[in-house]
């Protein structure tokens, strides 16, 4: 989340929107480990499809099965996190954003862990199987995924959803403006990223409960000259690793 130079609001910015700030990727294949709640994975992974650039082939792996089982979310002053019927959706999105340079092969397939709570069981072909949702009639289409799905819910069986971009589709995130809506680049066209933290990170309202500590909050409300500079509360969780081999995966919710 960021609050954008010269604005009071914040912005929940998705994974798909920050990785515009990469505009030269350009990978053969992206791996992403999802989250285990399933409608931040769902949210994710849509946006990914839709609006994701930088790949010819993703890898979406979560650690259970409730991205596909979740009930209809309803958020304020945002879209709700409502799942479709899968892999047919996501398919038809990429389908439609490919067909503008004639291409139709854009193809999403969703991969099933065999074995429960086995890590990177869904990554080998020997113990994965193949899961589609069947679409609704279409008096039912308007009630899908309105309610959870109690299947999905209690397995806890690994996902893998591969999504492959059509021949020749232009995998180029655009560099120069005008950017698309929700585009980090809008407002901090030009800036780095040490930059962007700076003036939109780094000093973020000294009374902000989830970065102060409690012993920091008391003693900035005594201390009128505090910098306001962010201080991370002891229990906040954040990445920091060095190589890819160093990430742990977070499997819990």
């Amino acid at each position: 989340m960021l609050q954008p130079v010269g604005d009071d609001v914040d912005v929940y910015y998705r994974l798909a929107e920050s990785l515009k700030l990469l505009p030269e990727l350009r990978l053969d294949t992206l791996t992403i480990l999802g989250p285990a709640e399933g409608d931040i994975a769902y949210d994710t992974l849509d946006g990914l499809i839709k609006h994701g650039n930088g790949w010819k082939e993703l890898h979406f792996i979560t650690p259970n099965s409730k991205m596909l089982g979740f009930a209809k979310l309803d958020m304020f002053m945002m879209d709700p996190y409502w799942r479709k019927p899968q892999p047919s959706t996501w398919k038809a999105a990429l389908l439609e954003r490919d067909s503008m340079v004639g291409s139709t092969k854009a193809t999403v397939t969703i991969y099933h862990s065999t074995q429960a709570s086995v890590s990177g069981s869904v990554i080998d072909p020997r113990t994965r199987q193949l899961f589609e949702q069947s679409v609704p009639r279409k008096k039912d289409s308007s009630k899908f995924g309105v309610a959870a799905d109690t299947a999905p819910l209690a397995e806890k069986k690994e996902l893998l959803v591969i999504a492959r971009r059509g021949q020749g589709a232009d995998i180029a995130e655009r560099s120069r403006p005008p950017f698309g809506t929700n585009d980090i680049r809008e407002w901090a066209y030009g800036m780095t990223w040490a930059e962007i933290r700076r003036q939109c990170i780094d000093y973020l309202d000294d009374k902000d409960d989830f970065y102060l500590s409690d012993e920091d909050d008391e003693s900035d409300e005594d201390n009128e000259g505090s910098s306001g500079r962010w201080k991370l509360k002891e229990n906040a969780r954040i990445d920091s690793y060095n190589h890819v081999d160093d990430i742990e995966w977070d499997r819990t919710e």
